[in-house]
């Protein structure tokens, strides 16, 4: 039997699997999903499971060992979705959809793709057929971690109003200081110079991350992971109350979301450099403001914890059995 009579494919409807809240805080969450087969024609199964599994590796100064990589389990959950009943199951020619669900606990580790230390977490589905090679199909699930309570969009703000010696005063303002990580970042400037002849010539606009990696026996260890140009404006004459748009270019992929665990921490922040003008003489100055990065697109009150999806009233109606979708 050609190995292509067989299709194998996860099915997850959603795209991360969010937990609200810090570890202390979170009720954690569900991952549901189906693994579909699909049969081009009448053959038979001897065993059909699903592993749901996450781990941690670390290199360079986080490694275990002096080189190389070291990578520890975090979670191995293993279901079976259809077994023999003393002899293979025979799927019709069609679709077959085999539903499955796992609890996600609170205290789970987000995942983290750093440039010492990952955290990932795959869904693998194994079918074992009499005489053939085992079919294996697998997807990574990503898993954020978001605020409990803090209405996204709207925490916060920058407000950062400074005198740079005698030179020019300056007021740099947003209306929040929490984003999603592709979010748009508009800053509303305003520059008052003290010196008649002196003009802001041009603005850069950098994200900087953060990491900090802790490890037991040296201690933490911060360094900058990353330095993202995001704008760059040619300005040459006074500023009043004008705003810019700052987005990340679309070729530079999307920066980390803060995170806080014990083994990494990420945090992000925005450096303006404006480059001064005064006659022949030109010099610059530089702000820095910490801003909040944040995954995901939900807030708390679009997923029900893991308790409440337990409750008869749950809205969720998993995919039908293998039964009711075949089609012959």
């Amino acid at each position: 039997m050609p190995l292509n009579v067989l299709k194998v494919k996860i099915y997850v409807p959603q795209e991360t699997i969010n937990l609200f809240g810090s570890p202390e805080e979170s009720n954690g969450s569900v991952l549901r999903g189906a693994v579909l087969i699909k049969a081009c024609k009448a053959t038979k199964i001897h065993l059909l499971t699903i592993g749901f599994d996450g781990w941690t590796t670390s290199n360079g100064p986080l490694a275990s060992r002096a080189f190389g990589k070291s990578k520890k389990s975090l979670i191995s959950s293993q279901m079976s979705l259809l077994e023999p009943e003393g002899s293979p199951r025979h799927l019709h020619k069609g679709i077959h959809s085999f539903p499955f669900e796992f609890a996600i606990d609170g205290m789970s580790l987000e995942t983290v793709r750093t440039r010492y230390f990952k955290t990932k977490y795959f869904l693998t589905a194994h079918v074992k057929r009499p005489k053939f090679p085992v079919i294996t199909s697998a997807c990574e699930v990503p898993l954020n971690r978001l605020p409990l309570e803090i209405p996204l969009g709207e925490t916060g703000f920058i407000s950062i109003q400074e005198n740079w010696e005698s030179y020019i005063k300056y007021k740099i303002q947003s209306n929040k200081n929490t984003y999603h990580v592709d979010d748009f970042i508009t800053l509303n400037y305003t520059f008052r110079p003290l010196l008649d002849s002196l003009e802001v010539s041009t603005i850069y606009h950098y994200l900087v991350e953060y990491v900090t990696y802790y490890k037991q026996k040296s201690g933490p260890s911060t360094t900058k992971e990353r330095t993202i140009l995001l704008r760059t404006c040619q300005i040459n004459h006074r500023l009043e109350g004008e705003s810019f748009v700052l987005t990340r270019p679309e070729y530079i992929p999307s920066p980390q979301p803060d995170v806080e665990n014990e083994h990494v921490q990420i945090k992000h922040k925005l450096h303006m450099v404006f480059v001064l003008k005064c006659g022949d003489i030109q010099n610059s100055m530089t702000v820095t403001t910490p801003i909040h990065l944040i995954n995901g697109n939900e807030s708390p009150g679009y997923l029900p914890t893991y308790q409440e999806s337990q409750m008869a009233g749950a809205d969720y109606v998993p995919p039908p059995s293998y039964h009711n979708l075949v089609h012959n």
